[in-house]
């Protein structure tokens, strides 16, 4: 399954509107920042892929883009098990799930439209939110009704300086 640039409003109730960061296998990474903070519990993400915190940027020397430590998951109805989700292949302009998965994210985060990809461009909905992070997830069919989406990152140490607006 692909997903083009130029995602249709239609095309996007299809897909399940959070994109990821990180790798999957990044489990228990939530907000151990190093502040020491205890674990927080991860965030349930609505159709809107907005991230409702302050995402960290783990590595402020790339400028152009945000890199994010975070870990999505699917949780079906009914269980409190994570079923982490992983990163989204970009081929040609496309967004396609890894061979063998059935789900997979990606993560926009670029809110001044710096990188020449549009697959990262946070949408006008949660740049007018004040994020700084959207997640977007592509499957291969429906999710499991029920199924909710949930995101834990490293969250920013100071999201009055990071994301002003949120």
């Amino acid at each position: 399954m692909n997903i083009r640039r130029s995602l249709s409003g239609a095309a996007l109730l299809l897909v399940l509107l959070p994109t990821g960061c990180g790798d999957s296998t990044s489990a228990g990474t939530d907000s151990d920042t190093t502040t020491g903070a205890p674990e927080e519990p991860p965030v349930e993400l609505d159709a809107s892929g907005c991230v409702p915190k302050c995402v960290e940027d783990v590595n402020a020397a790339t400028i152009t883009k945000i890199e994010a430590d975070c870990e999505v998951c699917d949780h079906p109805s009914g269980q409190e098990t994570c079923e982490p989700l992983v990163e989204c292949r970009e081929e040609l302009g496309w967004l396609k799930l890894p061979e063998g998965e059935t789900a997979c994210f990606s993560f926009r985060f670029d809110d001044s439209f710096i990188t020449p990809s549009e697959l990262d461009d946070l949408s006008q909905a949660c740049s007018d939110l004040g994020t700084n992070a959207e997640y977007f997830i592509l499957r291969a069919g429906e999710a499991p009704a029920g199924t909710t989406v949930t995101v834990s990152c490293t969250w920013s140490p100071d999201p009055a300086m990071d994301c002003p607006m949120l």
